[in-house]
């Protein structure tokens, strides 16, 4: 009789607890469904982080809940079709707010990049216009010995996808098949390193010598050489007496 006494008593004290956390969890003043969901409604212009959206959604739910409670599961239904739309208008302002972050982000990164390309520019060491032409050359190399070697990787991939279809999708074989892929974007950034450093070449040597960087054997032609270039028209003095013989 003692523990079937106990276990009520365990019971009862459980059953106590939800019952204050229920009480805790929705312990807002409710007055209409209409004038609380006019004021969620009024909180969301002042949304500007996650934070603030999860503090709407979560008043909106002890509203709720206090509805439940006090009233009925009506009135409660009521309510929640009355917030779900300020809910929903909560969201998209959160997102539109977060897009502006994310672009004000790539904006300064985008920036701050220039100006490192630029401080790298000034402070590379260049020599002449043959010494810089190699130096790009050599680059152009290393990305023509990378693109062979992606070609030849996905030709790999390519058979290896095949194989594993043929032979059941074997683990070690999709692990090999995920290396390669890995292997490829690891190469492509490296292609994208070189040809960036291809153009801060070509920066420093417009900004340092003031002049664009020439193919070889190639060489602007005088200013004096391009307007003399043209054809050449010759205008003849208009006589006096003109107008009198015409009369």
């Amino acid at each position: 009789a003692m523990k079937r006494f106990v276990t009520v008593m365990i019971d009862v004290a459980l059953v106590a607890i939800l019952l204050l956390a229920s009480t805790r969890e929705s312990r807002v003043t409710i007055t209409t469904p209409e004038r609380d969901a006019a004021r969620l409604e009024a909180m969301v212009s002042t949304i500007r982080s996650e934070a603030d959206l999860r503090d709407v959604e979560h008043l909106a739910r002890q509203y709720e809940l206090a509805y439940e409670h006090s009233i009925n599961g009506a009135t409660a239904r009521h309510f929640k079709s009355l917030v779900e739309p300020i809910l929903i208008e909560a969201g998209e302002r959160r997102d539109a707010i977060r897009a502006e972050e994310d672009h004000l982000n790539t904006t300064r990164a985008t920036f701050n990049n220039a100006l490192c390309d630029l401080d790298r520019a000034w402070s590379m060491e260049l020599g002449d216009a043959a010494a810089t032409r190699s130096l790009i050359a050599a680059n152009k190399s290393a990305i023509a010995e990378h693109e062979l070697n992606i070609e030849a990787m996905s030709t790999r991939k390519e058979e290896l996808a095949l194989a594993i279809v043929e032979a059941g999708y074997p683990e070690d074989m999709l692990t090999e098949l995920g290396n390669i892929e890995v292997q490829i974007e690891a190469v492509r950034t490296q292609i994208a390193a070189i040809e960036h450093e291809n153009e801060i070449v070509e920066l420093a040597y417009r900004l340092q010598r003031n002049e664009e960087l020439q193919p070889e054997n190639i060489e602007p032609q005088p200013e004096s050489e391009e307007l003399n270039s043209g054809v050449n028209v010759i205008i003849e003095p208009i006589e006096e007496n003109i107008y009198e013989e015409a009369f």
